[in-house]
């Protein structure tokens, strides 16, 4: 039952509407220049009542049930993955949504949205994301129905190879540049650099390594911490269980790292860190504050020897590239590889690894000719 009274104003007279809200409670809504306009309003009202089940439901907008969902997302996932999506809703969903109330998000929007995000994401998650926070939206009740089912998604396109590793040729030049430019000035880099060639271990896994994992008797390294990247970086678990391993390493490359302790010592005790006498001493460190190094200092360091040299870029990433596709051109059983990167499969390592400047190979086409003449 609602009642509808008029008042004077400054600006002349107006009406107000008395009503019951759903849940018993009397309100009232001023302000209306004519009575047909106040019943105007409360005939919506109850309509927004019959659909959304709760009026103030309409204002709630996807910033605010983005951060109802977001809590128990981040208990889902490892915090990585959870930064990684903060900053997806910071860069581009929430621009474009936060501040729409969510009963005001239609599929034509969406629809606009998710065609726009990919043409300029290369990896676009964004639509799955917005599905997520819609999904809760409904369970919440500030909506019925999800918007985001009517959305057709775009066909996925084949994502461009990208050539981000050496060649042989290009390799060896690499390694005598980084050993005229590195090896006598910057130790440090010169390792990073080697060891990252040599063993095709991740940037986080090299950032990570202490040297009681580091067995020089037997000529192997063992993987099982990695430096994380959330809020701010920190030393973890590696990226999954695959990435938990031992990999061999050859004698070349074990002979550095033991001048390269040695070195390491003798510039850290300036700093008056006794390196050897630390249990979980980094393999590489800052040198004022022996902490994890920033995965920019390796991207720096591999950078400088690129554009120095004119070399086509590579990055830090780039040479474990290198390594598993090198190790496969020269006839290594792909699984071994695929161990040795620690990947969960072999069709990871074939698929993202081991699939450049491929010429077609006439061996092969004429032993089959052979077997069918």
């Amino acid at each position: 039952m609602a009642s509808y009274y008029k008042y004077q104003t400054a600006k002349g007279q107006r009406w107000y509407v008395k009503y019951s809200k759903p849940n018993g409670k009397q309100s009232s809504k001023r302000g209306f220049k004519t009575k047909s306009a106040a019943q105007k309003w409360l005939r919506t009202y109850m309509v927004d009542i019959d659909h959304y089940g709760n009026a103030e439901n309409m204002t709630i907008t996807f910033a605010i049930v983005y951060k109802k969902w977001l809590p128990a997302y981040a208990e889902s996932v490892v915090d990585t993955t959870a930064h990684k999506t903060k900053q997806i809703f910071k860069n581009h969903i929430l621009p474009a949504l936060g501040s729409y109330p969510v009963a005001d998000i239609s599929v034509p929007l969406l629809q606009r949205l998710v065609n726009h995000w990919d043409k300029i994401l290369v990896k676009n998650d964004c639509a799955l994301y917005t599905n997520l926070v819609l999904r809760r939206a409904v369970q919440l009740g500030y909506i019925h129905t999800n918007p985001m089912n009517s959305v057709i998604q775009p066909k996925k396109k084949a994502r461009p190879a990208i050539n981000n590793y050496f060649n042989q040729q290009e390799f060896k030049e690499f390694l005598t540049h980084i050993k005229a430019d590195y090896q006598p000035d910057n130790p440090r880099a010169f390792m990073m650099l080697w060891l990252a060639a040599a063993t095709g271990m991740r940037r986080g896994e090299i950032l990570a390594l202490e040297w009681n994992c580091v067995d020089f008797k037997h000529n192997v390294i063992q993987i099982k911490r990695s430096l994380k990247r959330a809020t701010k970086s920190y030393i973890g678990s590696p990226k999954n269980k695959s990435s938990v391993r031992k990999i061999a390493v050859d004698e070349t490359t074990m002979n550095y790292l033991h001048r390269w302790k040695h070195q390491q010592h003798k510039l850290m005790i300036y700093f008056n860190f006794d390196t050897y006498k630390i249990k979980n001493q980094l393999v590489f460190s800052t040198y004022r504050k022996n902490k994890p190094m920033p995965e920019a200092a390796a991207d720096k360091y591999i950078n400088h020897i690129t554009k120095k040299y004119g070399m086509k870029h590579v990055t830090f990433h780039g040479l474990r590239h290198t390594h598993a596709t090198l190790l496969v051109e020269h006839n290594t059983n792909v699984k071994t590889v695929s161990e040795r990167l620690g990947h969960s499969s072999m069709e990871t390592t074939l698929r993202v690894y081991v699939n450049m400047d491929k010429q077609p190979n006439h061996k092969v086409a004429n032993t089959f000719e052979n077997l069918m003449n």
